[in-house]
């Protein structure tokens, strides 16, 4: 029964800094990528000569991006569930 509590707090601990990391990860590349399309919206704003066309621009790319995300959910969602499924169960470590 020790053996199965223990066996049990490892995998939490290690499930729970995987998400803390995960989580992480995720915030910075937000981060990364609301600033990247920032500078690159005010960038081609002064080269269409107007500000607007230029975040319109980004928001355009934007929405194609999230048109692809909604087309591919399921292959995404069963990746991500497939290899936490994997990390749970993996008796390697």
């Amino acid at each position: 029964l020790d053996l199965i509590k223990l066996e049990a707090t490892e995998k939490s601990a290690k499930a729970t800094g995987n998400i803390v990391f995960f989580a992480l990860v995720v915030f910075f590349g937000i981060l990364l990528v609301m600033f990247s399309f920032i500078g690159f919206g005010i960038w081609l704003g002064m080269y269409l000569g107007n500000y607007a066309y230029g975040f319109l621009s980004i928001a355009g790319v934007v929405l194609l991006i999230l048109l692809i995300l909604f087309l591919f959910k399921n292959n995404i969602t069963s990746s991500i569930m497939n290899k936490v499924i994997g990390e749970f169960f993996n008796n390697e470590d």
